[in-house]
């Protein structure tokens, strides 16, 4: 009985299914905990990509073994497989473009997972990064998948690469008012924000006459991750501080006039001549 067991056991049919089932749960394992020390470390994209790799390389190897195991003939599989391969190539041009792109996604990294990007329009963060498409989560909460191929031909802004971003307001102060004062007046205001970063410096300049006001734009430096906070707090600043110093924030006005103009309006025009 133990010559019968041991003939069956030696069978190419049992050792290439026992290869099969043994090596995949290696590879899973491996993968799995290679994903989970590089995450650990604070790299979930480096985690992503490395699980990946040790999975398809090692499903790849497992699978060589167990046709060797099964004494399959790999000669003849590679030559059918070259044909179906230009068959297939053909019926899945999209597919395959997808896939191309997906690898210089992860290689090339323009994003990580994690990081807060803009694609066509639409901003979130980015949840996973697969051979085939790009899931990225908006802040209202929806679920966007792109193709790789959008993405790698699609220009991205990627809001988390660097640690300090600019927040740049606008504001318009009345004609006649002086202006070096109202610039001096923003920048001591702003320099006692606590979110405002001393470098890069902060700026105050004026960028042109408008209809109604006289353009200023504040430009000034905040932590990435306190970004909205730091835009509310520059905002709400520029508002109290030129209300406190009595000077006026216009708003758009239009003069019409109906029938004859006043006496001594003759020949001005609130638009010009």
């Amino acid at each position: 009985m133990w010559t019968a067991f041991r003939a069956w056991w030696e069978t190419p049919a049992v050792v290439g299914t026992l290869t099969l089932c043994v090596g995949l749960a290696l590879v899973w394992l491996v993968a799995t905990f290679v994903h989970r020390r590089l995450l650990a470390s604070g790299s979930a994209h480096m985690a992503l990509v490395m699980r990946k790799a040790v999975s398809y390389v090692g499903v790849a190897l497992v699978l060589l073994q167990t046709a060797h195991n099964l004494q399959i003939d790999l000669s003849a599989v590679v030559a059918t497989a070259g044909v179906a391969t230009v068959a297939v190539g053909f019926a899945a041009q999209t597919s395959l473009s997808n896939l191309i792109a997906g690898l210089f996604l992860l290689f090339d990294r323009p994003f990580r997972v994690g990081d807060i990007v803009e694609l066509e329009g639409r901003q979130g963060v980015v949840l996973e990064i697969s051979l085939m498409s790009t899931l990225v989560r908006t802040f209202d909460n929806v679920l966007v998948r792109w193709p790789n191929e959008v993405v790698l031909k699609a220009t991205i802004l990627n809001y988390s690469r660097f640690g300090v971003r600019r927040v740049d307001v606008k504001v318009g102060v009345a004609y006649g008012t002086d202006l070096a004062r109202a610039r001096a007046v923003l920048t001591a205001a702003l320099q006692d924000v606590p979110y405002v970063l001393l470098e890069p410096g902060l700026e105050v300049i004026t960028v042109g006459l408008l209809d109604s006001a006289v353009g200023l734009e504040v430009r000034a430096w905040v932590a990435r991750t306190d970004f909205l906070d730091g835009r509310t707090a520059v905002v709400e600043t520029i508002h109290t501080a030129l209300g406190e110093a009595g000077i006026e924030i216009p708003f758009p006005q239009v003069t019409v006039w109906h029938g004859a103009r006043p006496a001594g309006e003759e020949g001005h025009s609130p638009t010009g001549p």
